[in-house]
């Protein structure tokens, strides 16, 4: 494994003019300063990208990655947003405001995107002093940004994916703890229960909902899930009646 500070200069600091030209217009229309992208792989393979790699380079050269709650197993994680100022995790807090004093960010937002497989983040941030951004009320903007980003960079994002940068060799067993209380922890303690209360159905007839959602075919959950396409189609055929849906369309609803 690779010292990943050094691939953050050999990646972020060799195409910096390229991301600061895609990311130009976040700051100049929204006021969004900073903004920084990862991926992390169930295997642990991860990728970062940053238009302001000085900061990117400071964070991973001083190891504070070792402590970033969100940088963990992907099965830990679930789709959302978080202010980071609201994680309640002491050395986080501690690591986050040293970078934003050192850096001048102020106002950081964390979108998180759950996939099979992998989880992307999105951190925003903006100047400190600075007219307060409504994150909330521009989602929509930032989540096609967030798009158009990844269809830019992809080819640079594989190259980087393949050096190996591997954050489970790098973080060891808390790649696999989940912080207590941490925001954007999939189905912690308490969402189990309340999800018990509002939702009758049973955890593989979940898996096999959200699968889906996500757009795969019967055949292709069936695999993904180890079960015959015959157990999957009797799972939603479970899932209609407990949901009261007449076709597996009205599921999308």
């Amino acid at each position: 494994m690779q010292d990943f500070s050094e691939i953050v200069k050999r990646y972020t600091i060799k195409y910096d003019k390229k991301i600061r030209e895609l990311t130009c217009h976040l700051n100049k229309n929204l006021n969004i300063f900073n903004y920084t992208y990862f991926k992390i792989n169930n295997d642990g393979k991860f990728v970062t990208l940053s238009n302001n790699p000085e900061q990117l380079d400071f964070y991973y050269f001083e190891k504070y990655y070792l402590n970033n709650p969100y940088l963990v197993d992907p099965n830990l994680l679930k789709s959302g947003l978080v202010f980071t100022a609201a994680t309640k995790d002491e050395k986080y807090l501690q690591t986050i405001n040293t970078s934003l004093k050192r850096f001048q960010m102020d106002n950081t937002f964390l979108m998180l995107e759950k996939k099979e497989g992998q989880v992307e983040g999105f951190l925003f941030a903006t100047k400190p002093n600075q007219s307060s951004f409504n994150y909330i009320s521009n989602l929509d903007i930032l989540k096609k940004f967030n798009g158009f980003f990844i269809r830019e960079m992809s080819p640079i994002i594989n190259k980087m994916h393949a050096e190996g940068f591997n954050l489970k060799t790098a973080k060891g067993t808390s790649f696999f703890k989940r912080k207590e209380g941490l925001p954007l922890a999939s189905k912690d303690k308490i969402s189990r229960e309340f999800l018990k209360m509002i939702s009758p159905l049973s955890p593989q007839e979940e898996r096999c909902l959200d699968l889906f959602r996500l757009g795969y075919s019967a055949q292709a959950t069936a695999s993904i899930m180890s079960l015959s396409r015959r157990t999957v189609e009797h799972y939603f055929e479970n899932i209609k009646n407990k949901l009261a849906c007449y076709s597996k369309w009205d599921l999308l609803k």
